[in-house]
Order: structure tokens, then sequence, then C-alpha cells
């Protein structure tokens, strides 16, 4: 595969999909996750093999918001050795996609973070900006008290 499939997959997917094109979802994310997985192994120089399969798996947890069943998928297509790697990869994925998700339809069931307000059991689709509400006294209120402080100091000055 050259270095860039991957790129270039999410490239020809989307303009298909603009311009009205049928098509499956899932192949695409298997083959953009694979050989995304694949780039950073070869890169990192570690087993090829492994890292697109877990490519594969996490971008479908992440995509799908499906953890779970991906490292089962994980588990029943490339044995059970890659299991927690799996899990890793694919939880992480799951939390950084954040409350989007490729089919629209699915409902929401949990938050992701105490942080985010969201109300649950509505639709992917019905889900506009999420509100952020940082705990008390972490990293994230911090920051994000700097952030309004340069934003008033910016606009003070305009």
């Amino acid at each position: 595969m050259p270095t860039g499939a991957f790129l270039l997959k999410i490239l020809f997917t989307a303009i298909t999909l603009g311009f009205g094109g049928s098509g499956g979802i899932i192949t695409p994310i298997f083959f953009i996750g694979a050989t995304a997985g694949s780039l950073f192994g070869s890169v990192l120089g570690f087993n090829v093999s492994v890292f697109s399969a877990i490519g594969m798996i996490a971008l479908l947890a992440g995509a799908a918001n499906t953890p779970i069943s991906a490292c089962i998928m994980a588990i029943e297509l490339f044995g059970p050795a890659i299991g927690p790697y799996a899990a890793v990869a694919c939880i992480i994925s799951f939390l950084m996609t954040g409350h989007r998700s490729v089919y629209p339809s699915q409902v929401l069931s949990l938050t992701k973070s105490s942080s985010l307000v969201v109300s649950h059991g509505t639709e992917m689709r019905s889900i506009g900006s999420v509100e952020y509400l940082p705990r008390p006294k972490s990293i994230s209120e911090a920051m994000l008290k700097v952030f309004h402080k340069l934003a008033k100091k910016k606009s003070d000055h305009e």
C-alpha cells in the first residue's frame, strides 16, 4: 500500500458520498483504520500487521461509538493475544470521538465525561453543541479561565 493510502481513501469516500453515491460506510472505515495503523506501525518500527489490526478496530470503535463490540470483533478476527491492545485503543478512540457517530439514529445512553452536559436518550443527529462545564479545581477549569482572560484582553484591545 502507498504510505498515504488512508488519506486518499478518506478523500475519495467523501467525494463519492458528497455526490450522492451510495456505498457502505464500514468497509472504508476498515480500510482507513488498517492503512493508518500500517503507516504508524512502519514509521514507529513495530509489527505492521498488529498495528493494522489495531488501527482498523480502533477507528471502528470511535466512528460507530461501539468500543465493546469492536474489542470482541478484534478477538474474533485476530485472536485473543490482541485483546488488551485492542481494548486500550478502542477506549481511547471511543472517548476522543465525543458525541458523534456515523449512525445518526444512534441513541445516546451515556455521557463520556462528567464535564459534558448532554441529555440522554436523544439521537446523535439531534445533539447540536455540547456544553462544557469543567470540574472545579481541575486543569481544564484553569485552562478555560486563562483562555477567557486572553479572549477578553484581545477584545478590549480591538
